[in-house]
């Protein structure tokens, strides 16, 4: 099937697949990282304005 292809659609293909791996690597060992160094995720607070009496 790649025969038919030009080698230029196989090498965009093929450099596509190696860029997610890549990122997904990246992404997979910086998840190890975070569960190393302990529970550090930010946590975000909402607070609600008072909300003025009507009157």
């Amino acid at each position: 099937m790649a025969a038919r292809w030009g080698r230029k659609h196989v090498t965009t293909i093929l450099l596509s697949i190696l860029f997610v791996v890549l990122l997904a690597l990246y992404l997979y060992s910086s998840a190890d990282d975070d569960e190393r160094d302990g529970p550090v995720r930010p946590t975000v607070t909402v607070e609600k304005a008072p909300v003025p009496p009507r009157g």
